[in-house]
């Protein structure tokens, strides 16, 4: 419960959500009412079809106000939009870890007691700043309300709110663009969504346990195709096998400081990392990728060859290894190494092949031809890469 003054919204109320969706002063808080048309209720307006606007004539703040609420090319957007923002003139523009570290260097006094414990991200004296520029008063298409609350019961009301979240959670699962999801399964899912009273678990439930997202090998046509593992997901699995994640950091050496980003995980990162070239969302503007990357394996690749070789290292240097548990570092025997690889296939790709199998032969010979041409510690760095890569690691 916050305790600011600010309305009760909600996820629209929350510091998280505005941390998350920033804006600037040239933005005056758009970027926000974009997200509640866009993701709440899948207006996009961006998508709108309009003429591109020249800006040569416009030269000040005044004259940029003047053109989206008065021309005709782009009142088609802002006349939704700046409403929609106007709700959120309580909130800061944007929360950095720079504000945070630099108010407890001067003690959290005057006006850096906002940014210390409990930041005071909200300030309802700072609610009608749209009028400090000429901006719209607060409106949800067309019908006027006045606080953030409001908003949120409107946007709840709002028939399109319940058939958007319907449709891109059938996208997400299903790995499908959004607004390509199939009217009819929106429908379906919006009458089961209602009835569950908007409890987002049982719109899960009713995606998952769909036999069409059960089929594992459906007929073309039918059901869904396989579906890639999703970056953070992978991210995680090869964390869980081998006790690493593939960190970097992008500070210059000695880098002291609020201005520093300090290690964070590649997979994940959007501005230094590799999240939305493996086919991730930057949760702004940038959608996930639907279907097969050419950079997604790129990235599944470097992060596969990245691990593998540290697990392999650790293992056969310490004491209590997680995956190479049959072997040490000279070992070369035929049938220790068989064992050990049937338990790779077992841990790695869930699928049971004993000692002397095919695929264990076609494992062993490709082992082996790694350990005749440098020796067993790149050998087995070699093999846990490829069960890392395989398909059925990226697939399901």
């Amino acid at each position: 419960v916050y305790t600011d003054g600010r309305p009760a919204a909600g996820i629209l109320g929350t510091n998280a959500m505005w941390r998350r969706y920033t804006t600037n002063m040239s933005g005056k808080h758009r970027q926000r009412g974009l997200f509640i048309a866009q993701r709440l209720l899948c207006d996009d307006l961006r998508a709108r079809d309009f003429p591109v606007v020249p800006l040569d004539g416009i030269v000040s703040e005044e004259g940029m106000n003047d053109a989206v609420s008065s021309d005709p090319n782009c009142v088609a957007c802002h006349a939704t939009l700046d409403p929609l923002a106007a709700y959120f003139w309580g909130f800061f523009d944007n929360l950095k870890s720079d504000h945070i570290t630099d108010a407890y260097a001067d003690d959290c006094a005057g006006g850096s007691a906002d940014y210390c414990y409990p930041v005071h991200m909200y300030h309802p004296a700072d609610e009608d700043g749209f009028e400090t520029y000429g901006l719209p008063e607060p409106g949800f298409y067309g019908q006027q309300s006045e606080t953030l609350g409001d908003l949120a019961v409107q946007v709840a009301s709002d028939p399109r709110f319940p058939q958007c979240t319907a449709r891109r959670f059938q996208g997400y699962f299903t790995q499908v663009q959004w607004n390509l999801v199939p009217d009819e399964r929106v429908d379906e899912l919006t009458a089961a969504f209602l009835a569950s009273g908007l409890d987002a678990r049982a719109l899960v439930k009713e995606i998952v346990l769909s036999d069409e997202f059960a089929w594992a090998r459906p007929a073309p046509g039918e059901g869904f195709p396989l579906l890639n593992l999703r970056p953070e997901i992978y991210s995680r699995t090869l964390e869980n096998l081998t006790g690493h994640t593939w960190m970097g950091n992008p500070d210059p050496p000695g880098c002291i400081g609020s201005r520093c980003w300090g290690d964070f995980e590649l997979m994940l990162g959007v501005r230094h990392g590799y999240r939305v070239l493996a086919g991730s969302s930057d949760g702004v503007l940038i959608p996930a990728t639907a279907g097969a990357s050419s950079t997604r394996v790129i990235v599944y690749e470097a992060i596969a060859a990245d691990l593998a070789g540290r697990v392999v290292d650790a293992d056969l240097a310490g004491s209590a290894p997680r995956l190479l548990t049959l072997v040490e570092s000279d070992t070369t025997d035929e049938a220790l190494v068989r064992s050990q690889l049937s338990a790779l296939h077992l841990t790695i790709l869930g699928e049971r092949a004993a000692p002397d199998s095919e695929v264990i032969d076609e494992t062993w010979a490709f082992w082996q031809a790694e350990a005749d041409r440098t020796d067993a510690t790149t050998a087995w760095k070699l093999t846990v890469y490829a069960l890392f890569t395989d398909p059925t690691m990226w697939l399901y």
